[in-house]
């Protein structure tokens, strides 16, 4: 099963935004992350990233569908979110090497 078209799209300039200036959002995360006693390494700042856009994916389900995000959309939801976790994991990764 596919992603919803409008969520997809919603979700991709999410992500896009995050690529525009990886640096600005790793520091905005870890000091959200820091301030909550969290260590601010790439995977907590990933699993933080990734929770954000599945609860945007349940929120869009619930708000537009009227219904709960199915088991079918959550795998398509993970397989998207592990193309996207290469872009996202070289943005920040060059952003700590240029640090």
């Amino acid at each position: 099963m596919k992603l919803d078209r409008e969520l997809r799209l919603a979700l991709e300039e999410i992500i896009d935004n995050h690529l525009k200036d990886p640096k600005a959002s790793e520091a905005s995360y870890s000091m959200i992350l820091e301030a909550e006693g969290i260590s601010s390494n790439f995977e907590t700042i990933f699993a933080y990233i990734a929770g954000f856009i599945f609860g945007c994916a349940y929120t869009y389900y619930s708000a537009k569908c009227r219904r709960i995000i199915t088991a079918d959309e959550i795998i398509a939801l993970s397989e998207w979110m592990k193309r996207r976790a290469i872009e996202i994991r070289e943005a920040f990764a060059f952003t700590r090497k240029a640090s």
